[in-house]
């Protein structure tokens, strides 16, 4: 709850206790009631009529996760950050906060872009506490535990898991779709990163293009494909890794601003090449590390980056 949600709800428990003093009733029914059932009214019209689309890159340290608040209520979490060097529970201490902290209780699709541990780690604890009403992947299946521990998850709780590779379409309602880029089939020669799902997010004349950790080997293939790369934010593919982003990927993409997931543990993340790239593009770039969580918004024809 936000600091006036928590002191609405003091307020009202402590009016019960205090119902016998005189001016209590008319403070409760009167006031306390009606702005309580105002503020559920406001929650709940915010969830299912809010006509922007909402992207947050959650700040999960040297890892990803992806919030989309698509408008008319449907909800996305693409990966859940994750470690492999610690227990940290990412998506306990992390995750949970800021899906509660949005009033998400139901998550529409949670999307694991490839199973590396500091994509899928995270995303344990979430099918365990949120309701999930579906689980999709790319079609590449490692042998990573946690992409195992979430396999089992999704049996015992009797969640639905699908794969999707490039062209399938999620629709999000409200003309917002998200359109899967690549992988267009499995490759067994290629790295689990290459065969991370390539995704373009797109509302209105608005575009996000999401690419998980793939190199300029799939840049490159996108690129050569025609497939629709134009957008107006770009997610940083691979954390900025020095072998991604090349100035031609870039280019075709066009984007306004680019945001990174990154955080401390490996070193040349991200890469000094390849923030050069785009400081010579003229692309802002907004980090995690330095920034926080990052939440941008769009109604279809403007994209706004929202402080905090």
């Amino acid at each position: 709850p936000s600091l006036a949600e928590a002191l609405l709800f003091y307020a009202v428990i402590l009016s019960f206790f205090m119902i016998n003093k005189k001016l209590v009733p008319t403070l409760l029914l009167g006031i306390l009631l009606p702005l309580s059932a105002g503020m559920a009214t406001v929650s709940v019209y915010q969830r299912f009529y809010n006509e922007r689309l909402i992207v947050s890159l959650i700040d999960v340290g040297l890892g990803e996760s992806i919030l989309i608040e698509a408008p008319q209520g449907k909800r996305i979490l693409i990966d859940g950050g994750g470690s492999y060097r610690s227990d940290f529970d990412i998506g306990k201490a992390v995750i949970t906060p800021v899906l509660l902290s949005r009033k998400i209780l139901t998550l529409d699709w949670v999307i694991n872009t490839h199973p590396h541990g500091d994509h899928v780690g995270g995303l344990l604890s979430v099918l365990q506490t949120f309701h999930t009403r579906q689980v999709l992947t790319g079609m590449y299946y490692a042998r990573e535990p946690a992409f195992y521990d979430l396999l089992k998850i999704c049996r015992e709780r009797g969640i639905p898991f699908g794969t999707v590779r490039g062209g399938d379409i999620i629709n999000l309602g409200n003309g917002s779709l998200l359109t899967i880029l690549s992988p267009i089939q499995s490759r067994q020669h290629d790295t689990p990163n290459n065969l991370s799902l390539v995704a373009r997010l797109a509302f209105g004349t608005t575009a996000f293009l999401l690419t998980g950790d793939i190199d300029s080997t799939i840049e490159e293939y996108l690129i050569m494909s025609r497939a629709p790369l134009n957008a107006h934010v770009l997610k940083i593919p691979h954390h900025g890794s020095r072998y991604s982003s090349s100035y031609a990927f870039l280019e075709t993409v066009n984007p306004s601003v680019a945001i990174l997931s990154v955080g401390p543990g490996i070193t040349g993340l991200p890469g000094d090449e390849t923030l050069v790239r785009y400081r010579t593009l003229r692309i802002p770039v907004l980090r995690t590390d330095r920034d926080g969580m990052i939440t941008i918004a769009t109604d279809g024809n403007m994209v706004r980056v929202l402080r905090p």
